[in-house]
Formats: structure tokens, sequence, C-alpha cells
């Protein structure tokens, strides 16, 4: 009703309540103000709730309306709801997920209705609690109803562990978060690991990921630099330590790792290590056993800093047999390691343990960077510039000769294989490389632009 006796026109309690309300509702469109004023506001939402809390109030917002099921009787209820005011009687069933109330639960509803509400539903992605009669509902570990795992700080091993045991194995980090580690973080098998870009600190010097067979890591930024005189590896594959053997024509293991950065300090750590041994000597040794090959690893990471980008090496046994890694491929864009590429094997005389492995790598080279390549040991290996390896005359002068050396070819290594785009180099290629082997390895600089044709001068291009 309006009062014009003193000539303005009085508008009604309803009428300032919607015009309240619709302003409101307009200026929590936006999903951030929404998020900021939920809690406060009890509009457009489910946060609000008097006499109870909600610890995760963006998961509740009206963008995500299947996690939040709120019922009277059979009919949903949610979207018009407001506020929720509890007055007394809140129980809650974990095991069906669902929160029950008596007839004292009101629901006041966008335009001023009220209604009663029987049942709350907590969804998948959602976990509910109450501590000293307040609802708690928060982002659930398991994200959604497809086996995600949600690991926070401190929580991350045990929901690695506990992934592994469901039907899906996907375990994801929260954006945004650093993860402080005492420990090596071990992936089991079949475990997929989105890191999303949170940045992941070991307190101590010990490898940052142990990864079973068929494990994966996606995305991890990693950060060693904090720590003086880190020595360990980043990555380490390495099957002995978990037992797991793989002889000839058996299931083939696969490691993976995709995207990411890692900041080491130059000349400290190493990024990537693959790691066979041969258990055995031969007369008690069984292929299906004693192998710890590894086989058919797949890492694509780049990394500043560091002792080594990438290390492949096979220790134990005089043997050929055994311990193999072997068909492996890393690529990546890498500044200022020591050495960028390592290969080596502990025992003997024995080239070919490590072996067909593919390098396709960016470098930059800095300060303390020695070798592009150190071949100690291995056979039929390749480095590939897969954009540019710049800056050779940057790398230390090892033998003297007043030119700067990237490739060591030891006195045991195998035939490799180091691509480059151009032969130009100061006092020509031979001057790049130091080859104790006097020659006996075969290996072999393959130039790509001495391999092709100038277009200038097929004859294809004037027909």
């Amino acid at each position: 009703m309006s009062d014009k006796s003193n000539g303005k026109d009085e508008v009604s309690e309803t009428e300032v309540r919607k015009i309240v309300r619709e302003e409101l509702r307009a200026a929590l469109t936006d999903s951030t103000t929404r998020r900021n004023l939920l809690g406060a506001l009890g509009i457009a939402g489910m946060a609000g709730i008097a006499g109870t809390q909600f610890s995760d109030a963006s998961s509740l917002t009206d963008g995500s309306p299947s996690n939040l099921r709120i019922t009277n009787g059979e009919s949903k209820v949610r979207d018009n709801v407001g506020t929720l005011n509890f007055r007394e009687n809140l129980s809650l069933d974990l095991s069906g997920k669902q929160v029950s109330v008596d007839a004292g639960l009101d629901a006041v509803g966008p335009n001023g209705e009220s209604t009663t509400i029987s049942s709350i539903d907590i969804g998948p992605g959602l976990d509910a609690t109450i501590e000293d009669g307040t609802l708690n509902i928060a982002q659930s570990k398991t994200q959604s109803g497809n086996g995600t795992h949600l690991a926070r700080p401190g929580e991350l091993q045990q929901t690695l562990t506990d992934a592994a045991s469901g039907p899906v194995g996907y375990v994801r980090l929260a954006a945004g978060e650093t993860y402080e580690i005492t420990n090596s973080i071990e992936v089991p098998p079949g475990v997929s690991l989105d890191c999303t870009g949170a940045q992941i600190k070991p307190q101590k010097d010990v490898n940052v990921f142990e990864l079973h067979t068929q494990s994966q890591i996606y995305n991890p930024y990693v950060r060693t630099s904090h720590l003086n005189g880190y020595s360990s590896s980043i990555f380490h594959v390495f099957p002995k330590q978990f037992d797991e053997s793989f002889g000839t024509n058996r299931s083939v293991p696969l490691w993976t790792v995709f995207g990411g950065w890692s900041e080491m300090t130059p000349g400290q750590g190493t990024c990537i290590e693959l790691h066979g041994a041969r258990e055995r000597q031969s007369n008690n040794y069984d292929a299906t056993k004693h192998n710890r090959n590894v086989y058919f690893c797949f890492i694509a990471h780049n990394c500043t800093g560091g002792r080594r980008f990438a290390y492949l090496h096979r220790e134990g046994g005089s043997t050929t047999r055994g311990g193999h890694v072997n068909s492996n491929i890393i690529k990546g864009y890498a500044v200022n390691a020591t050495r960028f590429v390592e290969t080596n094997d502990s025992t003997g005389a024995k080239k070919n343990m490590v072996n067909g492995n593919k390098f396709y790598l960016v470098t930059q080279p800095g300060p303390e960077s020695d070798w592009l390549w150190y071949a100690n040991k291995g056979a039929r290996n390749e480095l590939y510039e897969w954009g540019t390896n710049w800056d050779y005359a940057k790398y230390s002068d090892a033998d003297g000769d007043g030119y700067a050396e990237s490739w060591y070819i030891g006195p045991n290594a195998g035939m490799n294989f180091l691509w480059r785009k151009q032969s130009n180099a100061s006092g020509g290629l031979g001057s790049t490389v130091v080859d104790e082997s006097n020659g006996s390895s075969g290996s072999k600089y393959l130039v790509l632009e001495q391999l092709g044709t100038s277009v200038g001068d097929l004859e294809v291009w004037d027909n």
C-alpha cells in the first residue's frame, strides 16, 4: 500500500525486499563476487545457513547444482531456495550421504515464498560432517564418481595409495598449493598424477618422484633450488627397488611424464634418471625374474639448472643380459645443466646396455655447462636438435685445444649419433668432440644441411 499524504510514495516492505533482492542477485552474477559474498548473504546459493557453516562455499554456488540436492519429499526445490534456516534436530547419515532434518527447517525462496525441506543429499564431490551441531560441507577428496582423487598438502602419498586400490587411479593436486615433502613421492602402478602446476618442494635431499611401472605424471612444477648440495633426482625410474622384473618377450612396462618444469641449482642433482639393473650373475640368472630393465619410457619435461638433465645408466654384472635401458624417449628444453645428457654403464667394458634411446632437446648452456652429451657408454643412441642447441662455444675446453667441446665419447662407447642442423663450428666439428675411443666407437655427426639439397637446385621447382 502507498501513502501519498506527505506528497511522496511510500514503498511497501514487500516491494523493498523485492528491489533489494533483485539488485543483490544481479551483483552476484559474477562468480568471484558470488563466492566472496555467499557466506555472508545467504542468497543465490546454499550458503548463509543460520547456525551452519560451509568450509568450501565456492563448491556450493549455482554453478554446481548437481553436488547438493535439496528436496521436499520427491520434489526438488534446490533451484528455488535463497536462504535456509535450521531450527533443530539436525542429523547426518554419512553412509547414505544424506542430511536429515525435521519440519523445523524452513527455506525462503527468491520471491519470499517459503517451503519446508525434508532432506539434503550430499552428492559426488562433497563431504559432509557435523561438529558441535554445525554442518560442514567441503570439497571431497574424491572429486567425482569416476574415481578422481584430490590430494591436499600433507595427504599426497596416502591419496596415491588409496587411488591405487580403486577402479580408476587418477589423483589431482590442488592448483596453486605448495607441497613440501620430506620423503619421495611414490607413484603406484597404473596411477596417474596430475600436478596441475602445483609447486612441489622437497625439504630434504631425496628423489622427488619414484615411479612404478605404468605410472604417469602430468604438469609437475618441482623446485630444489632452495636446497644446498642437492644430489638426488627429480624423476627416478628404478624397477629394482620395487622388485619389478621384465624378461624378454614379456609385457612391456611404461613410465610417462608429460609437461611441467623443474627449477634446480646449476651443478646440483639430476632431473631425469633412468636406472637399469642386472641383479644376478649367469650361474643363477632367470630372465623372467632378474631383469630390471627400463623400456619404453616417455618423458617430456623442461628444466633449468642441475648437474644432469637426463642420466641413463645400468648397474650390475659383466654380462650383456639384463638391466637394459633401451628404447626410451626424452624431450625437453634444458638450461644451464653441467651435462645435458649422460649415458653410462657401471659394468666392465660392455657398450650396449644403454641402447637405442632418443633425446629431442633444445638446450642453452651456461657458466656451469661442460657437455651437451657425455657418452661414456651406450650404443645406437641419438641426440637431436629438436629446436636449436644454442651457443656451443659456451661449453668448456676439455682438451685445451682452444675450442669448446660439447660431445665426449668414452673409450668403451658404442656407435652413437648426434644430429646437428648445420656444420658451422669454430675449428670445425672435429674440434667439438673428445673421442677417447680413438674412432673405434664409430660414432657419427649427422648434419642435416649436408644431407639435404637446396630448394633452388631442385628442378621440380622449375616445373
